[in-house]
């Protein structure tokens, strides 16, 4: 029989690109881990052990988000130092979870030092909302007649969420994320498109009482599809009274998309930028990342703004941010 043991320590492990050995490592889409295992084979009646070896195990998963119906999940199997029953070793790989659909790896030979690939095509049927835990399973077989196979997870189990929502994907084939990864948005003061938008949301987020969406230093922001709440908050940030100089429109900070929006939340700028400019950050730049990381309803993310090099002055006068009222 052939037994799996706990993965090695993590300064034991391999490490490359994302993977660092140890826990999964993923973002909003991609998910890696590497690990390795040691493996052992014994005689079942007299738990005599005939051979050894170490399994490299290594799982990378991409997400589409902008296809719920294919994605694909790859493992790579390498057995090396192996000995005695251990030369003789095959393995094959499934993807465990509750409502996906995934192909099997088949079942292929493990020759000490070669690498070997096993590739699934995974699915989530449906349309509704759904949260699925998936993670490989490797199986180490014995080339023996009546022995038993060894089996384990490759990592831990990583929640993969799948919709179809219609605000996210209109073209009705849904899409998938890692939804426990918070993404991060980001926008540059350098972009000449949007700078005096992104240096509005930095001066926001270093003057307010709360550096909002800010990683590390204050709450994350959480989005609303609401287009009630969006026009509240709008108007309570921005109302329609206030002058509006020509050639700009009044932009608000936290974002009028989320529930931490003027509405809700006192504690909020508003300033006068470039008509083209507020027009084309939310457009341009907030819905299409809104859509690639199918951010949902009370979904988090945070919010980075690129600055200058260092020494580089281009950011407006304190004062010019405190003249819209609020």
């Amino acid at each position: 029989m052939v037994t799996l043991g706990k993965p090695l320590p993590q300064s034991q492990q391999l490490a490359a690109g994302m993977c660092q050995g140890g826990d999964p490592d993923y973002n909003r889409t991609e998910s890696c881990y590497i690990a390795t295992v040691p493996v052992e084979v014994t005689e079942k009646k007299t738990g005599e052990v005939t051979g050894t070896a170490l399994l490299d195990e290594k799982s990378e998963a991409t997400l589409n988000p902008r296809d719920r119906t294919a994605w694909e999940h790859k493992v790579t199997l390498k057995l090396h130092d192996a000995t005695g029953t251990a030369l003789v070793l095959s393995g094959s790989v499934t993807l465990k979870c509750d409502a996906c659909r995934a192909g099997s790896g088949g079942i292929k030979p493990l020759p000490s030092g070669t690498t070997q690939t096993y590739t699934m095509t995974v699915s989530s049927p449906g349309v509704e909302i759904n949260t699925d835990k998936m993670v490989p399973i490797v199986s180490v077989i014995p080339n023996l007649p009546g022995a038993e196979a060894g089996t384990g997870p490759v990592g831990t189990p990583i929640p993969v969420r799948c919709d179809n929502t219609p605000y996210i994907s209109p073209q009705g084939k849904g899409g998938c994320v890692y939804p426990l990864y918070t993404p991060t948005y980001e926008l540059s003061t350098l972009d000449g498109k949007v700078d005096q938008v992104a240096w509005h949301i930095y001066w926001a987020q270093n003057n307010l009482k709360q550096a909002w969406g800010v990683q590390g230093r204050g709450p994350a922001l959480t989005r609303t599809a609401d287009p009630d709440l969006i026009a509240r908050n709008r108007e309570t940030a921005c109302p329609s009274s206030m002058p509006r100089p020509e050639g700009k429109t009044c932009d608000e900070y936290p974002f009028a998309t989320t529930h931490q929006g003027a509405s809700k939340n006192p504690d909020f700028s508003c300033h006068m930028v470039p008509e083209k400019q507020n027009t084309g950050e939310g457009r341009d730049y907030r819905l299409p990342w809104y859509k690639a990381n199918r951010v949902l309803e009370d979904d988090p993310f945070w919010v980075h703004i690129v600055l200058p090099p260092a020494g580089v002055t281009a950011m407006p006068p304190a004062p010019d941010f405190a003249r819209c009222p609020g």
